[in-house]
Order: structure tokens, then sequence, then C-alpha cells
């Protein structure tokens, strides 16, 4: 599903790249969301190649990383929907 998640959200960023129009009022909220929904899924995918690749000390290590990583890219996306619907 992350794979997915990845190419509908780069579509929507290669979309308003090629026409212009991030900075657009309308545009731009999605567009952010768009960039941290996608580093969202490539943490995502990567915990999951960490979890299935690595040994057991790595896990700790690299699996506390990541799920810091995209707690920190989930919080930033609730936080910019919030914000941007709201100005």
């Amino acid at each position: 599903m992350s794979s997915l998640s990845i190419v509908g959200a780069l579509s929507i960023v290669g979309s308003a790249v090629h026409r212009k129009t991030v900075c657009n009022p309308k545009v731009h909220p999605i567009f952010v969301l768009s960039i941290v929904d996608t580093l969202l899924s490539a943490l995502w995918i990567s915990g999951a190649l960490v979890w299935l690749k690595g040994g057991v000390q790595h896990h700790r290590v690299g699996c506390f990383t990541i799920t810091c990583m995209t707690v920190d890219s989930s919080y930033c996306s609730h936080h910019d929907s919030i914000w941007s619907y709201s100005s």
C-alpha cells in the first residue's frame, strides 16, 4: 500500500510542478501534504526492509530510528493539514 501512496503523491507533486501551480493558494496545501505523504510512505517501506533484512541488533537501532522518523513525519502531515486548511 505504501508504494501506491508514493505513486499517487508523486503524481500530485509532478502535476503541480508541471503546471507551475505550486504557489497557488488552492494547490499549495495538497502539494505540501503530498510531499510529506511521500516521505512517510518511503519511511514505512524502509522500515519494512530493515525488519526483513536486518539482524537482531540491527532491528533495534534501525527500527527505532525509522519509527521515530515516521512518527515525526506523520505529526508534520497532521499539523500541516490543520494549519493549511484553517488559514
